[in-house]
């Protein structure tokens, strides 16, 4: 009796390892004869059909259905579950799913899901994968197409984060069958870069570089990644090593001179400015730089006739470079500022007579003047190439009114 019962159990053990086999036989067909209605419906579609061609997929969808159920009882049984061959097939329907809109609902995470499946089928069989590998690669970049293009629609709706996701999923997807996808890896970064998130776009634009490519816009965006981040140190060093590999690049050598700025190293940028300003005679920026550099009185360079020379070099190259002349009129008006302050201040001195601090009082503010009348044709440049901005029509009102030029203050209130 107890043979019988053994015989029986294995018997009911081998029929339920067939049905199981089965299952995966039965996802097959329900796959190809989902396939022979889609290929039919685009056919329909082709000829203006348009609602017969949605009808045709909606029997299609019951068929990927059934095999969709079919080859999940496979991958969950254990007499199929350890078999390539259905995570192969499985791969093959759940990318059905997901790459046609009429069949999405049945899993919002399919392309996801045939892509691990893909991964598990040569996980568990390298040699499997090795005599399927042209099959392998072609739906698994199908599925990094499929990613690409939704990363490009949400990055057209400006959603970076999501952006960045998907193509990070396509640059995964090729890494399936050994592809490397710097163009997908790129979008990852730049996406990564503008959702603010410096931290991964650091990391990518890294794996690009890692990967081979030299652009110099790669060690642009990854060394502003870094100066985002606080270390500038690190934006330094990745600048110079980008400059090993596209040297005299102008991109490179103005962040170079940025970071330079951010560190507080001002003075080692001034051969480069020099330098950058020699070959590119027409871009005033350079100048205006140098300018900016000798013009600020907290280093060890500040010379203000020096930085007036860089920003008429500067003028004379763009005669509506703003920003020279408002630095220029600047420099100028912060001079005066100080000679009428020291004007004001003699009076606060008893110890000298009042005569005495009438003659220097005087003599300061003679001083002011004549440094406010160097800033004032500088000022009035900027005031007409900028009319509406109240901050350079304040300023220039108020040198009207020291230099007693009382009409033309009159004229801009």
């Amino acid at each position: 009796m107890k043979k019988l019962v053994l015989t029986l159990l294995v018997a009911m053990m081998a029929f339920t390892g067939y049905a199981q086999s089965m299952k995966v036989q039965d996802a097959f067909n329900f796959h190809k004869n989902c396939n022979a209605y889609i290929k039919d419906a685009e056919t329909r579609k082709a000829q203006g059909k348009m609602e017969k061609a949605a009808n045709i997929m909606k029997d299609a969808k019951t068929l990927i259905k059934r095999a969709k159920d079919a080859i999940d009882a496979a991958a969950e049984h254990e007499g199929t579950s350890t078999s390539a061959k259905t995570w192969h097939y499985r791969g093959i329907i759940y990318y059905e799913i997901g790459h046609y809109e009429e069949f999405r609902d049945l899993d919002p995470n399919a392309l996801d899901i045939a892509l691990q499946s893909f991964l598990k089928a040569k996980e568990l069989d390298n040699d499997y994968y090795e005599d399927n590998k042209g099959e392998f690669r072609n739906f698994t970049t199908g599925i990094g197409n499929e990613y690409y293009q939704f990363a490009n629609a949400y990055y057209e709706q400006q959603d970076f984060a999501n952006a960045m996701n998907f193509y990070m999923k396509a640059y995964d997807a090729a890494a399936v069958t050994g592809k490397v996808d710097n163009q997908s890896l790129l979008g990852a970064a730049q996406c990564a870069y503008y959702a603010k998130d410096f931290a991964k776009s650091a990391e990518y634009f890294g794996t690009i570089i890692n990967n081979g490519a030299t652009d110099p816009s790669l060690y642009y965006f990854l060394a502003e990644s870094y100066k985002e981040m606080g270390n500038a140190e690190e934006m330094l060093s990745i600048i110079d090593k980008g400059l090993a590999q596209n040297v005299d690049n102008e991109l490179l050598t103005n962040e170079k001179i940025n970071a330079l700025i951010v560190l507080g190293r001002e003075t080692e940028s001034i051969g480069i400015l020099e330098e950058m300003a020699a070959k590119n005679p027409d871009k005033p920026v350079y100048y205006f730089n140098l300018g900016t550099i000798y013009g600020n009185a907290n280093t060890a360079v500040f010379d203000i006739e020096k930085a007036i020379e860089c920003y008429d070099k500067a003028i004379a190259v763009d005669a509506k470079y703003e920003n020279a002349y408002i630095n220029a009129g600047g420099l100028y008006i912060d001079q005066a500022a100080d000679l009428y302050k020291k004007a004001e201040d003699v009076w606060e001195n008893k110890e000298i007579s009042f005569n005495d601090q009438l003659k220097m009082s005087d003599e300061f503010t003679e001083q002011a003047k004549s440094f406010d009348e160097k800033a004032l044709p500088y000022v009035e440049k900027a005031y007409e190439l900028l009319p509406d901005e109240p901050a350079i029509k304040q300023v220039l009102r108020g040198i009207y009114t020291r230099l007693k030029m009382n009409d033309k203050a009159a004229a801009l209130n």
